[in-house]
């Protein structure tokens, strides 16, 4: 019976294809002009094999970040290896630390700057010294590095497990694990080294908190009272308290020597994420889930401030180097009533408010004030990075090779410019050799994609915002917004002649606006949310798909219902037409990659992902169709008999959009691991 009815859906969108060429009144626009990308080789069936990653655009998105304690370096933790900037000029190319491009989650320096210790994803951890940039050491042993702490001498390590209960010291001149701290009984959360380097404490997801001697590694106090997950570890200054963090919504406090209670901390709703001393060790600042920052006597106990001013859980909390400026940040939650992820200064005395920057749009994950205490830096949880001047509290526009999660990407009809959206809200011009011509900012939230109209003197972008902005490409200069939609605008597609504009958005309609004045003209209803549109190339079809995982098939010459297409099993994220626009191609989480010719009267299922398929783009020459997903890999397949051709692999993350160059040479992939990779085959 299914099949019977697919069937009927597939002679149905015969018809509305069919009958689209018959009533076109225009053939399909030509490119305006002269294709500008040179004599290169397109890809194609039979040299699909052969094509490899050429370039990568953007330097990955950011998930750690040190200072050099002399304040003349920057270095990055990335998803396309380490970067070390200049501190003197961030504007400066920084230099990939050794070549090596492969991901790391996590950085420190050693308190005298000697030493460097990166974290890679496979749980090894590299030593290199900082003078040389030279690899010294890599210590195996873990699977995932959670957490990692100099002592204060910088020669000894200590490095904890997400899935284990281990912790190991090391010995970092000799690159030696001295030994393996294994008392708790689940992973291990927060580390922290007394001043002096004798003692290490351990927090872990078995609530309990231990001391450990550095010289002989032996368990000297086992330390009960938390009733939740032990979060953050700090010591005073003087070593001679350590005040433990906890999802129980507790702040306690203990005596290093004894490992006896010395007070409680209970104020807050929530976990408490992260916790800082001002300087003199006598009061500790709490960040939680209950929006508010809480500073405290420890001696007495006693709240000492309230301080207010963010609109959600706080989970990033620094302290400048002189102990004068407590800096905060914000996770900001979903939906669109929701504030953006700010950054806060506050005076570490009065509890006074001193600047708000409130330019991250996700969640603040980390803060690092540099040494000197002048500049304040941000990762947010999308991974890109801001900066700003700790007394003007101005931006400092550096390090956008950084840009966070890449969301869109899209060639000029020219293919002499390539454009790219992301989660930090703003659109990147390159131009043909990969430099980055221009930054287009306006829009407060993610932007999902970029499409140019067929002569690329128009871009528009949808975003989380709940608004599509349309861009003149070569100046710049914004020419309409388009307000309407009261949710997310996941997608847009532009008419054959570029006077409308389609947009599909989570508030379950396809509007139609006016690309000439930016007016709004009607509304295509649906039952659910649609996450994909695409126009086919005669004008007359237009397709869009979503989370109730049907395709509707509008005829946009008649005011006829919309035909739906089952098939996909879960929600559709993609879809393209080839370029004669009798056959659609669909991307679904269901892992599957369909081809609906129904001239041809057949579905093709391609299959071969193992996750979700996230983009899809055809080529030029309708030849080859492009498939990116969630396992990070982006699949070529011949659209004519569904064969699989390559698997191309370098991405860290999910692939969300994937554009062909015009000649169809050169193949673009975005990812949310922060570059644009470009694939094509060797000269």
């Amino acid at each position: 019976m299914w099949k019977q009815h697919l069937s009927i859906m597939i002679v149905l969108l015969m018809v509305i294809i069919g009958t689209s060429a018959a009533l076109a009144t225009n053939p399909p626009l030509e490119a305006p002009y002269a294709d500008q990308t040179g004599s290169a080789t397109p890809i194609s069936v039979w040299n699909a094999a052969d094509v490899t990653q050429q370039q990568v655009l953007g330097r990955g998105s950011v998930s750690s970040a040190a200072w050099s304690p002399d304040g003349t370096s920057l270095v990055l933790a990335s998803s396309y290896g380490v970067w070390r900037y200049n501190a003197a000029d961030l504007n400066t190319p920084p230099r990939l630390l050794g070549g090596d491009n492969r991901p790391a989650s996590e950085i420190r320096f050693s308190a005298d700057g000697t030493s460097l210790a990166v974290v890679r994803p496979a749980g090894e951890i590299e030593l290199w010294d900082v003078a040389s940039d030279n690899l010294q050491h890599t210590l195996e042993g873990h699977r995932t590095v959670s957490t990692l702490e100099f002592s204060p001498d910088g020669s000894r390590l200590a490095s904890g497990d997400l899935s284990s209960d281990t912790v190991y010291l090391w010995d970092v001149g000799r690159g030696e694990r001295i030994a393996a701290l294994d008392h708790h009984t689940d992973s291990i959360q927060a580390l922290a080294f007394s001043p002096d380097g004798s003692l290490l404490a351990v927090g872990a997801r078995d609530r309990q908190v231990t001391l450990w001697d550095t010289n002989t590694g032996e368990n000297t106090t086992v330390i009960d009272g938390h009733n939740g997950i032990v979060l953050a570890l700090k010591f005073t200054p003087d070593g001679s308290h350590l005040a433990s963090a906890s999802a129980d919504s507790t702040v306690r406090l203990w005596d290093p020597a004894s490992g006896q209670a010395m007070g409680i901390l209970q104020d807050a709703v929530g976990p408490i994420y992260d916790i800082v001393f001002a300087a003199d060790g006598t009061r500790l600042i709490t960040a939680s889930d209950n929006a508010d920052l809480r500073l405290w006597d420890i001696e007495t106990g006693e709240l000492i401030f309230v301080l207010e001013g963010h609109t959600g859980p706080v989970q990033a909390l620094a302290i400048s180097p002189d102990g004068t400026t407590i800096a905060s940040g914000q996770f900001h939650g979903w939906g669109e009533d929701s504030e953006p992820g700010t950054v806060r200064l506050w005076d570490a005395q009065t509890g006074q408010a001193r600047i708000a920057f409130e330019e991250h749009i996700w969640s603040v994950n980390d803060l690092y004030f540099s040494p000197d205490g002048s500049t304040l830096l941000a990762i947010s949880a999308d991974g890109s990075v801001r900066l700003w001047d700790v007394g003007s509290g101005e931006a400092i526009l550096a390090l956008q090779g950084h840009t966070g999660w890449v969301n869109g990407v899209a060639y000029a009809p020219r293919g002499n410019q390539l454009a790219a959206s992301g989660a930090d809200g703003a659109i990147r011009l390159y131009d043909r050799d990969g430099t980055l011509q221009q930054v287009l900012e306006g829009h407060h939230d993610w932007v999902w994609q970029v499409s140019y109209d067929s002569t690329g003197d128009v871009l528009a972008s949808p975003s989380k915002d709940n608004t599509i902005r349309l861009w003149d490409p070569a100046s710049g200069e914004l020419m309409h917004v388009l307000e309407g939609h009261e949710n997310w605008v996941n997608a847009v597609a532009f008419s054959v002649d570029d006077t409308l504009l389609y947009s599909a958005s989570d508030d379950t309609t396809v509007r139609v606006w006016s690309t000439e004045t930016g007016k709004y003209i009607t509304t295509l209803p649906t039952l659910q949310g649609i996450n994909t549109i695409a126009m086919s190339s005669d004008g007359i079809t237009l397709a869009a798909a979503g989370t109730d995982n049907n395709i509707w098939l509008w005829n946009t010459s008649t005011d006829t219902e919309p035909i739906l297409l089952p098939g996909h099993t879960r929600t559709i994220n993609s879809l393209a037409f080839t370029p004669e626009g009798n056959t659609l191609i669909s991307g679904s989480a269901d892992s599957t990659v369909r081809v609906w010719a129904p001239q041809a009267g057949r579905v093709l299922i391609l299959q071969g992902h193992t996750g979700p398929v996230t983009a899809i783009a055809v080529s030029p020459d309708g030849q080859i169709i492009a498939s990116g997903g969630a396992d990070a890999t982006i699949r070529l397949w011949d659209t004519e008999n569904g064969t699989e051709l390559v698997v191309l692999q370098g991405h860290t993350g999910s692939i969300r959009d994937l554009a062909f160059r015009p000649d169809g040479a050169q193949l673009a992939s975005a990812s949310p691991d922060g570059t644009i990779r470009l694939w094509g085959l060797s000269e």
